[in-house]
């Protein structure tokens, strides 16, 4: 085919991909918010058959309901410092630990990095994830005493991923306040470079929802890690309302397609075909795909089809400590 007419052609699917990713992910936002609002049967009418319209019933539940929601936010407010205690007892007393779980090529099912997850034990010893306690520190300073320990250990992880012979990426997920510290950056550099490993073999995990808060600063932080030789990962993608834009004008190597849109994946709809853009547009502009979230051999195939590169997902290995992970790989020649 004539270069011209291939050139012509690649500008009308990658101006293609940018008019319709919005308007999907716009319809898929749309209609989480609508099964959100959607009355469930509870709501229609009250068990013990009384009205609900009735005045009296109606003043009475709502006295209840205002006990309930004060009751809720204190347990909540209790609840959470009683997790940030937990947390910060954890880094003190060495009891942080870190997970990994690898990312396979989709055409040759061998293992092209891997990514770090925070865990906690508590005093009973019991592992605690980022989804139980994150939520309870992320606006407070210990969130960053929590990212930069994990990010110590996931370079000394990486530094013996090479030690044995696996010259791997590692990956190192960040919260938005962590972003905001003015020695970021160069905290970030000082580990990599005390733990013997290269910036370029490191991954920066972010969401999108992180770079753009209300913080502007995040952006250009993203640009000082990237110039400094970090790869940029914008995680979650697709989640919400997310643009385009956002992978064209950032300095991102990789994007991860959020799980919410791997679930629905395997059948033809409005998910399916969200993802298959995201992945023509970022391949178009040399960004690396990867689909999280692969739970099933259904799901692979589609993440196949659609054109990503890589995948990520229980449906290869569950995340484990370094060790075992080294172990799953000897023993599974294909992810080697």
């Amino acid at each position: 085919m004539d270069t011209a007419i291939e050139s012509t052609i690649t500008v009308v699917r990658t101006a293609s991909a940018i008019a319709i990713v919005p308007l999907l992910l716009w319809t898929l936002a749309l209609r989480r918010k609508v099964a959100a609002l959607e009355p469930s049967d509870a709501d229609a009418s009250h068990e013990d058959g009384s009205d609900p319209l009735d005045p009296d019933v109606s003043a009475a539940d709502s006295a209840d309901a205002d006990h309930v929601a004060e009751q809720r936010s204190i347990d909540s407010a209790e609840r959470a410092a009683e997790l940030h205690a937990m947390v910060g007892a954890a880094l003190a007393d060495d009891r942080m630990f870190m997970q990994f779980q690898p990312m396979i090529d989709l055409n040759t099912d061998g293992i092209v990095g891997v990514e770090g997850f925070a865990r906690c034990l508590d005093d009973e010893q019991t592992v605690r994830n980022p989804g139980e306690f994150l939520a309870a520190i992320e606006q407070t300073p210990l969130v960053a005493d929590l990212d930069y320990k994990a990010f110590e250990l996931v370079c000394a992880a990486g530094a013996e991923l090479k030690r044995r012979g696996l010259d791997l990426p590692v990956a190192c997920n960040f919260a938005a306040r962590t972003l905001r510290q003015a020695d970021f950056v160069a905290h970030l550099e000082q580990t990599a470079a005390a733990a013997g490993m290269p910036t370029s073999k490191i991954q920066i995990e972010v969401t999108e929802a992180i770079v753009f808060d209300e913080h502007s600063r995040n952006v250009e932080v993203l640009h000082r890690l990237a110039r400094a030789g970090f790869s940029i990962v914008l995680d979650d993608f697709g989640s919400g309302v997310s643009a385009l834009t956002h992978l064209r004008d950032l300095p991102i190597d990789v994007v991860k397609i959020d799980r919410s849109l791997t679930e629905r994946i395997i059948n033809p709809g409005p998910e399916r075909a969200t993802a298959s853009a995201i992945v023509h547009f970022a391949i178009e502009l040399g960004i690396t795909v990867v689909v999280e979230g692969i739970e099933t051999a259904e799901q692979r195939t589609a993440a196949t089809e659609i054109g990503a590169h890589h995948a990520q997902g229980w449906h290869y290995a569950f995340a484990a400590s370094l060790d075992d992970l080294l172990e799953a790989v000897a023993g599974e020649p294909s992810l080697s």
